[in-house]
């Protein structure tokens, strides 16, 4: 290959890395609502708790969070709602919060504001709700967001949605021997990495020792 086609190629690869890289920038910026852990794997009987958690938001004043899975292999057994920061220093929302909760047959949904002309909006990121489900049977299913936030008004003024993107999250209701093999696979790929990274660095050592 040529000096000119090798520069050429390089020059395309750094630009890919930099439009890759300004991408995931602007992402990690962006207000989010999303589902924590992302990837939940389980046995039937087993019981497991998801965060509904909103991140890089700005001006934050009332929210409306709805979550849907399959009823057939999930059962939400408790909530524990999360508004106010002043009486939960991780959740969202300042002041005295308006709540109301509705739980229906694999469906959650929740409604809050801050309440109060003097009340401060909310910045930054936190923990919306926490619930915790038990798996009944074997299955797979999505636990999918359903969101909307607004902004706190001026004086005179209608609240306005604040533009964000959603995170849902997924189950695995799985037979032990299925887990296991999950976590056998991921340890492999883990150990695996870390071997490759070592012998690298090794590899760079010893190229620099001579």
């Amino acid at each position: 290959m040529s000096r000119a086609k090798t520069r050429r190629l390089a020059t395309i690869l750094l630009l890919t890395f930099a439009i890759a890289q300004a991408i995931m920038s602007i992402a990690a910026r962006e207000a989010k609502v999303k589902v924590y852990p992302y990837q939940i794997v389980a046995t039937p009987g087993q019981q497991f708790t998801i965060s509904i958690m909103v991140e890089n938001v700005t001006n934050l004043f009332a929210l409306e969070v709805k979550l849907y899975w399959n009823q057939s292999i999930l059962r939400l057994t408790n909530t524990s709602v999360m508004l106010g920061v002043e009486s939960h220093p991780s959740g969202v929302l300042h002041g005295h919060v308006y709540q109301n909760e509705i739980i229906e047959s694999g469906k959650y949904v929740l409604y809050g504001t801050s309440i109060g002309k003097e009340t401060p909006s909310f910045n930054g990121s936190g923990t919306v709700a926490e619930l915790t489900f038990n798996a009944t049977r074997l299955g797979n299913c999505q636990l999918t967001l359903q969101t909307k936030l607004y902004d706190k008004p001026g004086e005179g003024e209608a609240s306005q949605p604040i533009q964000h993107i959603t995170e849902n999250g997924y189950v695995s209701i799985e037979t032990k021997s299925g887990v296991w093999q999950f976590t056998y696979i991921a340890t492999a790929i883990i150990i695996i990495a870390a071997a490759i990274l070592l012998a690298f660095y090794a590899k760079r050592r010893k190229a620099k020792s001579r």
